[in-house]
């Protein structure tokens, strides 16, 4: 198997041999991954293995590899998901299903090559939005092989509308009004409507999402409030702490050392 050069760990995408994803774990905690596994050359005919993780769980998927297995590895920032709604609802069903896939000659030697190619675009420095297309291209041949994933909320409610597009946005959308234009609708009326299914206005769903997605990132080693900041779209450190505060009624630090103690 052909291997392409590593790119460096705090790029949005990295991709390269097993051996430099593993050395690239503490850089690459808020970044989904996908590694494949080479065929065990001792057995004849045998299945390749994919695995899949979302952004906290990267050692956990390491460590469900075995230690002396080779193969290609991606991680990328969730920024880079295709933002289609079937696209990236397939592509999140894949990358959120911890079982590792059992990819037979063929297929395998297909998802290979668009991992080759997606690191050759990356070391070849050809622009993030040509990376993007092959990266999107690999996650949909990846999806098509995993078979449909559980299905998406209706699309017809509001409700519904607004949780998938939520999940798809709350890393770069953070005010109601960007989510209910999107959704065609105004602000009042978004907020007013999820607060009668739910019990609380679209605004404090958006919150409760960055916030989970914050606790998922302490998960890893030694993460530092700014890192954080960064992976879930603000700017403004001192902005997200003080938001960060006022969800959990403690400072990030303190949050962290009682997570911690």
């Amino acid at each position: 198997m052909r291997t392409p050069e590593p790119t460096a760990p705090r790029a949005p995408l990295a991709v390269g041999p097993l051996a430099d994803l593993r050395r690239q774990r503490p850089a690459s905690i808020a970044h989904y991954a996908l590694v494949l596994l080479e065929a065990d050359r001792r057995a004849a005919a045998s299945p390749q293995l994919l695995y899949c993780g979302v952004p906290g769980q990267l050692a956990a998927l390491l460590a469900r590899v075995p230690a002396a297995a080779q193969g290609l590895g991606a991680c990328f920032a969730p920024g880079l998901l295709p933002e289609e709604p079937g696209a990236g609802h397939a592509a999140l069903a894949l990358l959120a299903n911890p079982a590792p896939l059992a990819v037979a000659a063929a297929p395998a030697a297909e998802i290979a090559f668009l991992l080759t190619s997606l690191g050759q675009q990356v070391a070849a420095g050809q622009g993030l939005e040509l990376a993007r297309a092959y990266l999107h291209a690999l996650l949909l041949r990846c999806a098509s092989l995993r078979g449909p994933g559980p299905a998406p909320a209706a699309p017809g409610g509001l409700l519904a509308r607004f949780r998938q597009l939520l999940e798809q946005r709350f890393r770069t959308c953070k005010s109601v009004a960007s989510y209910a234009h999107e959704l065609c609708v105004t602000p009042n009326h978004l907020s007013e409507r999820i607060r009668q299914e739910t019990g609380r206005p679209a605004g404090e769903h958006i919150r409760q999402r960055v916030m989970q997605e914050a606790r998922q990132l302490l998960a890893g080693p030694d993460v530092q409030l700014k890192q954080v900041a960064y992976e879930l779209g603000f700017e403004d450190t001192a902005h997200f702490g003080k938001l960060f505060k006022r969800c959990h009624g403690m400072s990030f630090s303190d949050f962290r050392t009682k997570q911690l103690g």
